[in-house]
């Protein structure tokens, strides 16, 4: 809700204009990394993902991608969880497929980013946060997000996951 709500005005229209841009720049794995992140942006998952994917199977190797797909994976997680109520191993026992989701977002996520210049520090740290969290230690997710809020108070996806810890909801 809150990015769909960016995507009107001024922001929408660089973001279609980048979509545009990118499109016709080519078929190589950064290109297909941007246009990942412009779809993330717009909240169009699953082109984000289909674009993401396409990145990761020209280079494998490349970490900005692994991350950005596993961040929307774990987007994923939490939205499906939060949806269907209770904690996230009872949903996990009743929903299919989302076991895989969170497997495939620890594996992302866990893939070395080495230097960027795509991502900023907080986006680095807020992947390690995410992927603590998944794997259940709450106490390193806790330190690692609330020092990415320290840093960059209005990273919004690090406020929402100390929300979401605080109120167990995964």
């Amino acid at each position: 809700a809150l990015r769909h709500g960016l995507c009107h005005g001024a922001w929408g229209a660089k973001l279609d204009e980048g979509l545009r841009l990118c499109r016709d720049a080519g078929d190589s794995a950064h290109v297909h990394y941007f246009l990942g992140r412009l779809y993330h942006a717009r909240d169009d998952r699953d082109d984000a993902l289909r674009e993401l994917d396409r990145a990761i199977a020209l280079d494998p190797s490349m970490g900005e991608a692994h991350l950005e797909r596993g961040i929307l994976r774990v987007e994923e997680y939490a939205r499906r969880v939060g949806r269907a109520g209770g904690s996230w191993h009872d949903v996990e026992a009743r929903e299919p497929g989302l076991k895989a989701i969170r497997e495939q977002a620890v594996e992302d996520l866990s893939v070395e980013i080495g230097q960027s210049s795509f991502f900023r520090e907080a986006d680095r740290l807020y992947g390690r946060g995410e992927l603590a969290r998944l794997k259940g230690d709450l106490g390193t997710a806790t330190e690692v997000l609330t020092k990415v809020v320290k840093d960059d108070p209005n990273h919004v996806p690090a406020r929402m996951a100390i929300a979401r810890m605080a109120s167990s909801e995964l």
